[in-house]
C-alpha cells in the first residue's frame, strides 16, 4: 500500500532545497552486443590456367611443310611456303625460318635458283638474315649458282651435320633439313635420284645398277655417297 502523494513544493525554502538536490542523469540503454557470426570459409584460391602462346602462321603452317618434304611433293612445297609468306604478318618472326629453310632448299632441289636467291633476299639483314642457318642457306646457293662443286659437298656437309646436332634450335626443322640436303645432293650431281619415302639413294640408269639406303650408311653416309659420284664422273670422261 503506498503513502499519500508527496505535497507541492510551495515555499521558497523548500524550493532552494530541492534545487541543490542532485537529479542522477538518465541512463542510456546499453548497445546490444554483437555476438561474431561463425566465420564463413574463405573461398579457395583459383589457380589461373596457364597462358597458351600463340602460335605464329609459321609455326602452323610447318606441319604442312614437313609432310610435303618427306613425300618428296616439292612443288607443292614451294606453293604452299609462297603463299604462307606472303599471308604472314611478322616476316622478322625467328620462325619464318620454319618456312625458308624448306622453301630455299625446295627451289635447289628443283634447280630453280633465281627464286632461291629471291627468297633469302626478303629476309632483314640485320634481323634474320644474319642468323647462322640463314647464312648456311646463302653459301649453299652461291657454291649451287657458281658451280663451286667442291664447296657444295662441303656446305651441305655442315647443314647437315649443324641439323642433327641435339642443340639444334629446331629439332623438327632440323630433320626436315636433312632429308631435303639429302634430295638436293642426290638431284644435283650426275643425276642420281632421292627416294623421300625409302630414303634410298639411286644412280641413273647408266651407271651402277644397285641403289644406295642412306640410312645405313652411318654418319659418313654423304662423303661417300661424294666419292661415289666423283668415281662415276671419272669413268664417264
Amino acid at each position: 500500500m503506498t503513502g499519500p502523494p508527496t505535497p507541492p513544493l510551495t515555499t521558497a525554502t523548500e524550493m532552494a532545497d530541492a534545487s541543490r538536490t542532485p537529479v542522477p542523469a538518465p541512463v542510456e540503454p546499453s548497445a546490444p552486443i554483437a555476438v561474431p557470426s561463425p566465420a564463413a570459409s574463405a573461398p579457395a584460391e583459383l589457380t589461373p590456367p596457364p597462358k597458351q602462346i600463340a602460335q605464329t602462321s609459321y609455326e602452323l603452317l610447318f606441319p604442312t611443310l614437313s609432310n610435303l618434304a618427306h613425300q618428296g611433293n616439292y612443288r607443292q612445297l614451294i606453293s604452299a611456303a609462297e603463299f604462307g609468306d606472303l599471308k604472314a604478318d611478322d616476316d622478322r618472326h625467328p620462325t619464318r625460318l620454319l618456312l625458308i629453310a624448306p622453301l630455299v632448299l625446295a627451289y635447289l632441289i628443283e634447280d630453280d635458283l633465281p627464286p632461291a636467291k629471291l627468297v633469302l633476299s626478303r629476309l632483314s639483314p640485320e634481323k634474320l638474315g644474319s642468323l647462322p642457318l640463314a647464312q648456311a642457306l646463302l653459301g649453299l646457293l652461291a657454291s649451287t649458282w657458281e658451280k663451286k662443286y667442291d664447296h657444295i659437298y662441303s656446305r651441305v656437309e655442315y647443314l647437315t651435320n649443324n641439323a642433327q646436332q641435339a642443340q639444334f634450335a629446331e629439332p623438327k626443322l632440323g630433320e626436315v633439313i636433312t632429308i631435303m640436303v639429302k634430295a638436293f645432293a642426290a638431284l644435283g650431281d650426275l643425276g642420281w635420284t632421292y627416294d623421300a619415302s625409302s630414303e634410298t639413294l639411286t644412280p641413273p640408269a647408266e651407271g651402277t645398277a644397285s641403289s644406295i639406303p642412306t640410312g645405313t650408311q652411318g654418319p659418313s653416309s654423304l662423303h661417300k655417297f661424294n666419292l661415289m659420284a666423283d668415281s662415276t664422273a671419272r669413268l664417264e670422261l
